[in-house]
């Protein structure tokens, strides 16, 4: 997060539906986090993970495999 603004995670399918939303809006401020996903209830296959932070989105891929 570059400057204090409000964040959100949220993991999509390869559809496109959203699965999950670890952090939801929440303030924080400038700085590094890490937030663990529990993964074990998704099914096996491709999801993306997008950060929003204010006027900023990032999306990275990740596969889920069992």
């Amino acid at each position: 997060v570059s400057a204090a603004s409000n964040v959100s995670l949220r993991i999509y399918d390869a559809a496109g539906d959203l699965v999950v939303t670890p952090v939801n809006n929440q303030q924080r401020a400038a700085g590094t986090y890490e937030v663990p996903v529990n993964v074990s209830k998704l099914k096996s296959g491709i999801y993306y993970a997008r950060v929003q932070n204010g006027n900023s989105t990032q999306s990275i891929k990740f596969i889920v495999t069992k």
